[in-house]
C-alpha cells in the first residue's frame, strides 16, 4: 500500500485476472486491463442508478470492452509509482449485462485498500517491519491508527508438557523456563498473539491460562472438567472437550463466559483437538 496517495481521481492502474472474455468462457491465459479511477460523480453517472458506491470504495473504467469481469472478483488493482507497485483496490463488482457476464460499458467497482491501512497493519504478523510501529492501545486506537496489534512475543520455542509442571525452552536463547507447577497436566496449548499458555490438569474443574513467563496465572473456565483444549489465535476462540456432560464447547478467548455448545454426545475417549488455520504465528 501506498500512504502517501491521498487523492485517487485520474490515477491510472491495472488489474490481472482469469476472469470470463467477450466470448463468456473465462480466459485460458492471464488478462490484464488497463483502467483509470473515477470520480465518485463519473461513478454516479455511470452506475444509472444500478449501485450506491460507499466511502470505502472507487469506481475506474478503461477502453471500450475492457473491463474485469466475472472471476475477477478479489483481484488488485495496482498503481505504478516510480518502478514500485502499490495494492491500491480489490475488485469488487462489476455491472452485469444484458446477455453477457459483466457490462463493460459500465465502471468496475474496487474496496479502496488504502481505507483499511490500520486493520491490515494491525495483524501482520512478519517481523519486518511491525516492530517500528507503536503498540495498538485500545484507548487510543481509532480508524485512522496505523499501528501493531500483534505483541512480537517469543516464537521459536519448545513447549514441554510434563505430569508435574510445564517447562519453555527457547531456541533463540537456549534459555529453559519452568513455566507452572501442575498436579497432572493433561492438555496444553498456546496463543500466540497474546502470549499466553493454557491447560488443564487432573481432578481441577477449570482450564488455567498464564503468559509465556509464568506470570499472570489465571483460571479462565470454571465449573467445568474440560480436556482436549485447541487454541485458534486467529478468530479469538478457545475449544475444548467438556467430559462431565461429554461435549465439544467453544468459549472466546476474550470473554470466557461467552460459550457454546457444538456436539453433544461426545465420546470421553476422543479428546484431542487441532486447529487449522489459513496463517502462522511466525509469518
Amino acid at each position: 500500500m501506498d500512504n502517501t496517495q491521498y487523492r485517487l481521481e485520474d490515477s491510472n492502474g491495472s488489474v490481472v485476472g482469469f476472469g470470463f472474455t467477450e466470448h463468456n468462457r473465462v480466459s485460458n491465459i492471464l488478462l490484464e486491463s488497463h483502467l483509470t479511477i473515477k470520480s465518485g460523480c463519473d461513478c454516479a453517472e455511470n452506475a444509472e442508478g444500478r449501485y450506491n458506491l460507499g466511502s470505502k470504495m472507487f469506481c475506474a473504467g478503461g477502453e471500450p470492452g475492457v473491463s474485469p469481469c466475472l472471476g475477477d472478483s478479489g483481484g488488485g488493482f495496482v498503481i505504478e509509482i516510480n518502478g514500485t507497485f502499490y495494492l491500491r483496490g480489490l475488485v469488487s463488482f462489476s455491472a452485469k449485462g444484458q446477455d453477457t457476464p459483466c457490462d463493460t460499458s459500465k465502471y468496475t467497482v474496487f474496496t479502496n485498500v488504502y481505507k483499511y491501512r490500520a486493520w491490515i497493519a494491525r495483524f501482520i504478523t512478519r517481523r519486518t517491519w511491525p516492530n517500528t510501529l507503536q503498540k495498538c492501545g485500545h484507548d487510543s486506537f481509532n480508524e485512522q491508527s496505523v499501528c501493531n496489534d500483534t505483541e512480537l512475543h517469543e516464537h521459536s520455542f519448545l513447549l514441554l508438557g510434563q505430569k508435574k509442571g510445564i517447562t519453555l525452552l527457547s531456541f533463540v536463547t537456549g534459555i529453559e523456563l519452568k513455566v507452572a507447577n501442575t498436579a497432572g497436566l493433561l492438555d496444553l496449548d498456546f496463543d500466540c498473539t497474546s502470549g499466553r499458555l493454557y491447560w488443564t490438569e487432573f481432578g481441577k474443574q477449570q482450564m488455567l491460562s498464564a503468559k509465556y513467563d509464568g506470570t499472570d496465572v489465571k483460571p479462565i473456565l470454571n465449573g467445568i472438567s474440560p480436556e482436549g483444549i485447541a487454541v485458534d489465535w486467529i478468530s479469538r476462540r478457545i475449544y475444548y472437550v467438556n467430559r462431565a456432560q461429554n461435549t465439544l464447547e467453544v468459549a472466546s478467548l476474550e470473554n470466557s463466559d461467552t460459550r457454546a455448545v457444538l456436539f453433544k454426545g461426545f465420546n470421553s475417549l476422543q479428546k484431542s483437538l487441532s486447529i487449522h488455520t489459513e496463517a502462522n504465528c511466525s509469518g
